[in-house]
């Protein structure tokens, strides 16, 4: 059976099945849609910008290897959310939440059952999520990134931007990517630095694999000599039951 990873880097910590190897996806365009709209190309999409509510958030969505910023290298990433601060800089805290919404489409054609993962792992003192969707021919995204190929995880200021999931979805030819970092608030002057990390696409059945053959189990079947020879045997046991029960009188005799 054949297994294909596939990887975009978000924030680093979840591992990749053992014996996935890396495919080759491209994509038409990657680029931001929120906090500001940032069309980027095909590998890359550059954001700086201080939204109204005073959060400055800089980033980069790229595809692994063309990145701008240096990444830390995931061995089966395809698309990192790279080199990623958001910072408070407001005096009295920013209270209104952010969302950093970015988008890959046009993506190589997945054909199959995956297994879609998200990992997160980063700094800082934040409450927030972390939503990916797929989207293809028999699979619609809604407005707030659920479908039946979307994955969510929530973390905590407690435990800061950490977490992972995973879920089994079925794509039926070329996908767009949408994904939404949403964070809730941030005190004055605080940070969260998202630097690796990534969303998985591991490929468990390709279309048309209905997967290994089942177990044939064969039973021997008796050569009609030994059948032949059976009931023969009986006879010649019963007959010489028959011979020591006359002969057992005689024993007893002194």
């Amino acid at each position: 059976m054949n297994r294909t990873l596939i990887a975009f880097g978000v924030l680093a910590g979840f591992l990749a099945p053992s014996g996935a190897t890396a495919a080759s996806i491209s994509f038409s365009e990657l680029f931001f849609t929120e906090p500001a709209f940032v069309a980027g190309s095909s590998t890359d999409a550059l954001l700086t910008t201080t939204t109204g509510s005073s959060y400055q958030v800089s980033g980069e969505f790229c595809v692994e290897g063309a990145c701008t910023n240096p990444v830390t290298p995931q061995s089966d990433a395809v698309l990192a959310l790279a080199n990623f601060m958001i910072t408070c800089e407001s005096g009295s805290g920013c209270f209104s939440p952010l969302d950093v919404a970015f988008q890959a489409l046009g993506g190589s054609a997945l054909n199959g059952q995956f297994a879609l993962g998200l990992g997160l792992a980063g700094t800082g003192a934040a409450d927030g999520s972390l939503t990916v969707c797929i989207q293809d021919s028999a699979n619609v995204c809604a407005s707030n990134l659920t479908g039946n190929d979307s994955l969510f995880i929530a973390f905590t200021s407690g435990g800061g931007p950490n977490g992972s999931g995973n879920t089994t979805i079925n794509s039926s030819g070329s996908f767009n990517l949408f994904g939404d970092l949403h964070i809730n608030a941030l005190g004055a002057g605080a940070s969260v630095n998202l630097s690796n990390g990534f969303v998985s696409l591991d490929q468990i059945q390709p279309v048309g694999d209905s997967g290994p053959p089942p177990e044939e189990f064969f039973e021997d079947t008796p050569d009609p000599a030994t059948i032949t020879l059976v009931p023969i045997g009986f006879a010649a046991l019963a007959l010489l039951k028959r011979r020591r029960g006359h002969a057992a009188p005689n024993s007893l005799v002194p």
